[in-house]
C-alpha cells in the first residue's frame, strides 16, 4: 500500500463554520467528537456537554486538509496483495491530543483478499471494515466493539488516482476496554478524499 502518513506536519486546524461551506478544500475531513465522561476523562466546563441518555460530554471539533497534505491518507495495493485499500491515520493536537483513524478497508479486492467497501452504499458499523477508531484521553473507542451503533455512508465512491471518495460518519462508539460499563463516544462528521496518485 501506498503510505504517505510521516510525523512533523501541522499540529492542528481550526474547524470550518457552515458559511464557509464554498471554501472547504478539495480534499479533508470533518469530525465532531462527544466523549462520555467518566472514569479517566473529564475536560474544562467550557468544552463539556450534556449527551446520550443524561450523561455529560467532552466536545472536541477536528479538521484536517488532506488537500494541502497527503501525509493522512494510505491509498493503494500492498506488496502482499493486489487489493486496493483506502485509509486515514492521523494525529491531532488541537483542541486536544487525538489519534483517529478511519479504515474504509478494501475497494477492489483479489483472490486473497475479496473487497470491503466495494461500491457506494451504507455501511453500518460492525466487526469489519470500514470502521473509525479514536483515541484521546488516554481511551480507545472504536466502531467495532460491542454495543457500538452507526453508519458510514459512502455517497462517491472511486478507486482510480484522482477519484473521489465522499461520504458521512454517524454513530456511537464504545470504548475498547474490558469493564463492564466501557464509556461512549459520539461521532459525527464527513469526509472527502481525493485519491492521491503517483505523479508525472
Amino acid at each position: 500500500m501506498v503510505d504517505s502518513t510521516s510525523p512533523g506536519e501541522d499540529v492542528g486546524q481550526d474547524v470550518p463554520d457552515a458559511e464557509d461551506i464554498f471554501t472547504l478544500p478539495d480534499s479533508y475531513y470533518k469530525l465532531t467528537l462527544l466523549v462520555e465522561t467518566g472514569e479517566g476523562v473529564s475536560c474544562d466546563a467550557s468544552v463539556e456537554t450534556p449527551c446520550l441518555d443524561s450523561a455529560m460530554c467532552c466536545r472536541y471539533e477536528f479538521f484536517r486538509d488532506l488537500s494541502a497534505s497527503q501525509t493522512a491518507v494510505s491509498f493503494g495495493a500492498t506488496q502482499m496483495t493486489s487489493a486496493v485499500s483506502l485509509g486515514i491515520s492521523d494525529t491531532q493536537y488541537t483542541p486536544t491530543f487525538a489519534s483517529i483513524t478511519l479504515n474504509f478497508g478494501i475497494l477492489v479486492g483479489s483472490a486473497e483478499a475479496p473487497p470491503t467497501t466495494p461500491e457506494a452504499g451504507s455501511y453500518p458499523f460492525s466487526g469489519f471494515e470500514p470502521t473509525v477508531r479514536v483515541s484521546l484521553h488516554s481511551k480507545d473507542f472504536s466502531s467495532k466493539s460491542e454495543g457500538a451503533q452507526g453508519t458510514v455512508e459512502v455517497a462517491e465512491w472511486g478507486s482510480e488516482p484522482g477519484d473521489l471518495f465522499i461520504g458521512t460518519i454517524d454513530g456511537t462508539l464504545i470504548q475498547v476496554a474490558e469493564k463492564e460499563d466501557p464509556l461512549r463516544c459520539v461521532v459525527e462528521g464527513e469526509f472527502r478524499i481525493l485519491l492521491p496518485g503517483d505523479e508525472g
